[in-house]
Formats: structure tokens, C-alpha cells, sequence
């Protein structure tokens, strides 16, 4: 042996032993765990012929496998002898047999006795896959709860609120119906940060977070006169808190004395129709013998319900009164009645009235 050769490593007889030993159990395991496999999936059964649900819990009970099934399905039913090694499956199977019925086996080894029609379901896990449902609504359509979650009057677009860069407060319908506001004055009142006044001749006004500066629209378009819309047709209203003299344009009051809405937009949002039947008839009476009588309707016109309409009309009837001066007995009759029409033709909408 040359001195000067490198070292090279050799096992220790004893580790060798050893590795081999290991190695050898190891490559035993697969095979033992086979043949353990074999022996459980091979019972032996001594069935004889009888009711098909006594034989299919006897099988689940011998094999320690649950089998599934239906009662009612298996009422009536004889299942054939069982006599001899089989695994569960083939068990099951064997005791099916010109009963009519067949074995699923789902993808986690579940054993479950159903009709032949049932039976590619059952493997599937039990999942049945649905046709796709289409469901085709408005977002201008009255609202079921107090919160909503998009508007289009800060940007002119159908946006969620969340992604509006913007303060926008919605009072929705329910939350005018639950009030019972007799105008927009007061359902605008319950809006934070927004004063509202009246002058000696009955002019509304309003300051949104301190600035007097406020434009008021009806359905996004510029209208002085939006808050003397009557209650009756109105679906909700939007304010949007800050200046918005870009979107907006002039002030509610207008010209160079009122250049821009710095306070904010008052938006009035009409009712729309709709092509489910509506038929509604609001009375109310309030103090000094104050009475508001309104009618909504609305439908469609034509079958394929392309063609929808809505008509509101209301009476109101109360007392007079001039800034701090006490009520007179004078009497103030206002009508209104608003008719719109909408034609859906495909994707597009084209809006009347």
C-alpha cells in the first residue's frame, strides 16, 4: 500500500451489517403492507338469501366499511346469497344482484346503494352541476335596506362608494318609507352636515358643511327647483359633501354672485318603472288637519315586458303658513302627477317622460 495514496473511506464491518439490515426491512414494508391490504379487503361471508337491508348492514358490519342507501329504496327487496371471500365492493355487488340497484363508489371510497339514474351523481360526490342563472336587474331600482353601496352622482358613473373619492350620502327609499318624510325638506334633514332653511316667502335653501354654495339636480341634470319635487316621486336622494363646481356647474342660485357649488350637489332621483306590478295608495294625516293622498303605478305594457310605464299622482292639502306668522285657515291644495315610460330594446334603454 502506497503511504502516500489518499484515504479511502470503508464502511466498518458493523455498519455495513447494519445498513443492509435496515435496508432489507425497508423493502419488506411494501410487500407486508400489500398482502395486510389483501387480507382486509378479503372477507369472508356466509349470507343467505333475505330482506336486502339486513344483508347490506351485515356486509358493512363484517367488512367495517359503511354502506349507504335509501330505505325506501331497499324495502321490498331480497338480496341473493353471499357466501365466500370477496372485498366490499364485490360483496355489495353480489347482494344487488336482480334487485334493480347498483354500488357508486365516490372518489373517497364512500360505498352508497342508488337507482341506476342516480348512480353517475352518486360517484360524482354527490355534486349535481346546475345550468348557469342569469340575473338581470337595475341599480336605479328601489332599494331594500338603509345602505347602498354605488351611486353615479359624484362621478356620472355607476361606481361603488368604496372607490368614490368622494363623501356621498344616499337616503334610500326604505329609509323614506320608514320615516314617513312628507317632502324632501324633511328627509334631507337626517343627512349629517346638511342646514337646511326657509325663507320668509317659503324658498328652501341649503348649506352643506357651512358653504351656501349648493347646486340641486333632478337625475343628474342642473334643476333650482328640485327640492319642491314631491315626496311621492322621489326614489331616493344623493348628497355629495365638497366642491363640485366641475361636475355640478353653477351654484343653485347661479351667476356671479353664487360662482360654484362649493358646498356640494343635492341630487333628486325620480321613480322609475318597472316591470313588475305595482299598485300602492298612501294616506296620511297629520296635525293642524294637514292630509296627502298619493298613488304610485306601475307595469309593463307589453308581454315581453320591453315597454314599461309608471304613473305617480298625490293631493296634498294643509294649512298656511309665512315664516313665524301662526298657521291661517287658508287652505294650500297641491297636485302633482309624474308619468314616465321606459323602452328596453336589447342591451340599450331609451327612457321617456
Amino acid at each position: 500500500m502506497d503511504p502516500k495514496a489518499p484515504f479511502a473511506a470503508r464502511p466498518h464491518p458493523l455498519v455495513l451489517a447494519l445498513s443492509i439490515a435496515y435496508a432489507g426491512a425497508f423493502l419488506a414494508m411494501p410487500a407486508q403492507a400489500q398482502q395486510s391490504a389483501q387480507v382486509v379487503a378479503a372477507v369472508s361471508y356466509s349470507l343467505e338469501s333475505g330482506p336486502l337491508a339486513q344483508t347490506l348492514l351485515a356486509i358493512g358490519r363484517l367488512s367495517g366499511r359503511s354502506v349507504a342507501f335509501d330505505p325506501a329504496l331497499a324495502n321490498g327487496r331480497t338480496a341473493t346469497a353471499v357466501k365466500g371471500n370477496f372485498s366490499a365492493e364485490d360483496a355489495v355487488r353480489k347482494a344487488l344482484e336482480g334487485s334493480g340497484l347498483v354500488l357508486a363508489v365516490n372518489a373517497e371510497g364512500v360505498l352508497s346503494v342508488v337507482a341506476p339514474a342516480s348512480a353517475q351523481t352518486a360517484a360524482a360526490g354527490g355534486e349535481t352541476q346546475l345550468k348557469a342563472i342569469r340575473v338581470v336587474a337595475e341599480r336605479d331600482q328601489a332599494e331594500t335596506s338603509y345602505k347602498v353601496d354605488r351611486s353615479s352622482t359624484s362621478t356620472r358613473s355607476d361606481l361603488d362608494l368604496m372607490d368614490v373619492p368622494a363623501a356621498v350620502s344616499v337616503v334610500t327609499a326604505k329609509v323614506l318609507e320608514d320615516q314617513q318624510a312628507t317632502s324632501v325638506e324633511d328627509a334631507i334633514k337626517a343627512v349629517a352636515g346638511v342646514v337646511y332653511t326657509k325663507s320668509p316667502q317659503g324658498t328652501p335653501s341649503y348649506s352643506i358643511r357651512g358653504f351656501g354654495q349648493t347646486s340641486t339636480l333632478s337625475n343628474g341634470l342642473s334643476n333650482s327647483g328640485a327640492p319642491s319635487t314631491n315626496i311621492a316621486g322621489v326614489e331616493r336622494i344623493e348628497v355629495l359633501k365638497g366642491p363640485q363646481a366641475i361636475l355640478a356647474g353653477a351654484g343653485s342660485s347661479g351667476g356671479a354672485s353664487n360662482p360654484g357649488a362649493l358646498g356640494g350637489a343635492i341630487n333628486i332621483v325620480s321613480k322609475k318603472p318597472q316591470a313588475e306590478t305595482l299598485r300602492e295608495v298612501t294616506l296620511q294625516y297629520g296635525s293642524y288637519g294637514d292630509k296627502f293622498v298619493s298613488a304610485d303605478l306601475s307595469d309593463a305594457l307589453t308581454d315581453d315586458k320591453r315597454l314599461t310605464y309608471r304613473l305617480v299622482s298625490s293631493v296634498e292639502a294643509q294649512t298656511q303658513q309665512l315664516g313665524r306668522i301662526p298657521r291661517q285657515p287658508d287652505r294650500i291644495c297641491r297636485t302633482a302627477t309624474a308619468l314616465e315610460r321606459r323602452w328596453y330594446r336589447y342591451d340599450d334603454r331609451v327612457l321617456h317622460g
